[in-house]
């Protein structure tokens, strides 16, 4: 979490847990991760999804932060299909405007049935398609690389390390994955968004809930990791280059004082207040060079403030 930027003076889910149920509905997960694809459909910001307690352990172990969290609550599992059959699952999540996510890790909840800790699961990132999972983006099949108890339940989350991230826009995507019921059965939650679908096809076609499930519209659990790409990670970052420069003191003030106004401008959603304080900041730099900044200097902050202006959609 970055500190909050201080303020320029300015004029301008579902079923209880059955331990031993007779009618245990097996899913396969088929789960197929979705990458940099921009969606047809209207971008939203995310709800908060604010983890339980078990979830939140396992997510700030990463070095990388939650992007999507729907872990919670706990409440049950997915159990059923015929043994042996595989159903693939696709959950809904949303890219906010003006951001860009690496997704590098899947946390995915659910019951282990077997002992084998090799167990190898199938994911997915779909783009979205008319209210429903559409192409296929990237898919990965991969082991867990770890599995946390929730809690005193028969749930764990099984943590999914990518072998490289998956880069997505601003969009409405789809998650995919297996639940394989004689491997790990998928833990259900309530709806965020859209309902899941499900596929017995490879994604071909695609149906709402959940085959042989009696119940309201459930989710997977699940949650998403890596790093996000902002208007304000970048003015951060950039405010970091100008304090690293060693310039006088009044020069580095002056510099700062515009990106922090432009700070102050996104969180207010004023995005044309924003697109003018980085405007005011390319101007100062180019009153600058061979005076207080060297003309290589000046190039690179206004290189950045421009490329930071275009994400801004300035």
């Amino acid at each position: 979490m970055r500190n909050t930027p201080c303020t320029p003076s300015r004029t301008r889910r579902l079923w209880a847990l059955p331990r031993s149920s007779a009618t245990r509905v097996t899913i396969a997960i088929s789960a197929t991760l979705l990458a940099g694809c921009r969606s047809d459909s209207v971008v939203g910001t995310p709800r908060d999804q604010s983890p339980n307690r078990s979830g939140y352990n396992e997510l700030s172990t990463a070095a990388i932060q939650p992007l999507w969290n729907e872990l919670a609550p706990i409440t049950g599992v997915l159990t059923g299909t015929a043994s042996g059959g595989v159903i693939a699952p696709a959950n809904d999540f949303v890219v906010p405007e003006r951001a860009v996510w690496s997704v590098s890790t899947i946390v995915l909840r659910g019951v282990q049935v077997t002992g084998n800790p090799d167990a190898t699961l199938s994911v997915a990132f779909r783009a979205n398609g008319v209210g429903q999972p559409g192409a296929l983006i990237q898919r990965f099949t991969l082991a867990p690389v770890s599995k946390t108890v929730v809690d005193q339940t028969e749930q764990s989350d099984f943590r999914i390390d990518l072998p490289f991230p998956v880069t997505l826009g601003p969009g409405t995507y789809w998650l995919e994955s297996q639940c394989i019921g004689f491997v790990i059965q998928c833990g259900l939650g309530p709806v965020v968004g859209q309902q899941a679908f499900t596929t017995l096809d490879g994604g071909a076609t695609w149906t709402a809930g959940f085959p042989n499930v009696v119940g309201p519209p459930a989710d997977n659990l699940f949650a998403l990791l890596g790093t996000a790409d902002t208007p304000e990670s970048r003015i951060a970052d950039l405010r970091a280059t100008v304090a690293n420069l060693g310039l006088d003191r009044g020069t580095q003030t002056k510099l700062d004082a515009k990106l922090q106004l432009a700070l102050v401008d996104l969180g207010a959603g004023d995005f044309a207040g924003a697109c003018g304080a980085m405007q005011d900041f390319i101007t100062l730099v180019n009153t600058k060079p061979g005076k207080k900044l060297t003309t290589a200097q000046a190039a690179a902050l206004i290189e950045s403030a421009t490329g930071i202006r275009t994400f801004i959609g300035c």
